[in-house]
């Protein structure tokens, strides 16, 4: 198999994992209302840091864990994977409404932070180009 062939079959996969990702936000937001953002709200980043943490806590434990010893059976390592990645998603979303509300509320250019600036974003000089 050709290397631009595979690369194309894992943006693909990739591309169908993330409209799965949305698929069960949407489900879960109809289910449980926005309770990430509103605890966020309240909370701010320590709140989607433990809940991320709680995940990866839960992954070591998958990981570690023969099956046989797990008393959860109904959560599988892809689950809780994927569960996490929503967290992370929906962590960024709240950093981008946050930056939104930053610039809305003032009347001078707030810059990003560096962190959360796209590579693209990022004036081709800083490469030496």
């Amino acid at each position: 198999m050709s290397l631009i062939k595979k690369s194309n079959e894992l943006v693909k996969k990739h591309g169908e994992i993330c409209i799965f990702l949305n698929e069960v936000y949407e489900k879960k937001n109809k289910d449980y209302g926005n309770s990430f953002e509103e605890t966020y709200k309240r909370l701010g980043i320590i709140s989607a840091v433990t809940r991320i943490a709680d995940k990866m806590s839960r992954l070591e434990s998958l990981a570690t864990k023969p099956e046989e010893e797990r008393l959860v059976k109904d959560e599988s390592i892809k689950d809780t994977v994927l569960d996490m990645a929503n967290y992370c998603i929906m962590l960024a979303m709240e950093l981008e409404r946050e930056s939104d509300e930053r610039k809305s509320n003032s009347g001078t250019i707030n810059f990003p932070e560096a962190s959360t600036l796209p590579l693209t974003s990022i004036p081709a000089v800083f490469y030496g180009e």
